[in-house]
């Protein structure tokens, strides 16, 4: 079993490896880290990773509590983002790894950047800690064409985490007091990709809009 100066020295090396790379290539490569782990060492680098946040707080650090969750870094992730005062790559990617630790705080903290240049962020994040809540800025940006692969997805996600069945159920409701044109705009988010690019089958498409009469 690795010990954690085994792992801290191992994570060193692969950032150092890839000192330039994109976030998302970062991202990768630490997940694949971790599924070579065990339990044990999961937990060893989990607190790591807990003290590098502590200790630095950097863009690395805040990335890598959304490889694996750390425990108690939600409420130093909701203060980080709290103290900023503008729109950064710092916040977004506090506010993609923030949807990982669901609470009140973090909400709010992340709910600040709607109706932001950073709106198409907040909203995923949102919608991944409470749909139900998040639903109405979800329907507010329907018809932005630049918001639609996002909600697309926003959507799927929450099938997902749930149910089609439940989906639909909250659609559905959210329907009675939307205007007319929300299914003909549900229905454009839910087209909006071709192939593999969109996740729905059809046949689930037809079923979310006939929930909601379109």
């Amino acid at each position: 079993m690795k010990t954690r100066d085994n792992i801290e020295q191992e994570m060193e090396a692969l950032l150092l490896q890839n000192y330039y790379g994109e976030d998302f290539e970062v991202v990768s490569l630490f997940r694949g880290y971790v599924d070579g782990l065990s339990e044990a060492e999961r937990g060893l680098m989990q607190e790591v990773v807990a003290r590098r946040l502590v200790m630095t707080g950097s863009i690395v650090d805040i990335l890598l509590c959304g490889v694996l969750p750390v425990v108690g870094a939600g409420p130093i992730l909701v203060n980080l983002l709290n103290a900023e005062s503008r729109t950064s790559q710092v916040t977004r990617m506090l506010i993609q790894v923030l949807r990982h630790y669901p609470g009140e705080e973090a909400y709010r903290a992340v709910e600040r950047f709607l109706d932001s240049d950073q709106e198409v962020e907040a909203l995923p994040a949102l919608a991944a800690m409470d749909f139900g809540r998040t639903l109405p800025a979800l329907v507010r940006n329907l018809r932005k064409p630049h918001f639609q692969g996002v909600l697309l997805h926003c959507l799927y996600d929450r099938c997902k985490a749930s149910s089609l069945d439940q989906l639909i159920g909250e659609l559905r409701e959210y329907a009675t007091t939307c205007a007319v044109n929300f299914g003909s705009d549900l229905e454009a988010v839910l087209r909006s990709k071709e192939g593999r690019y969109n996740p729905w089958t059809p046949e689930q498409i037809s079923a979310l809009i006939r929930a909601v009469g379109a």
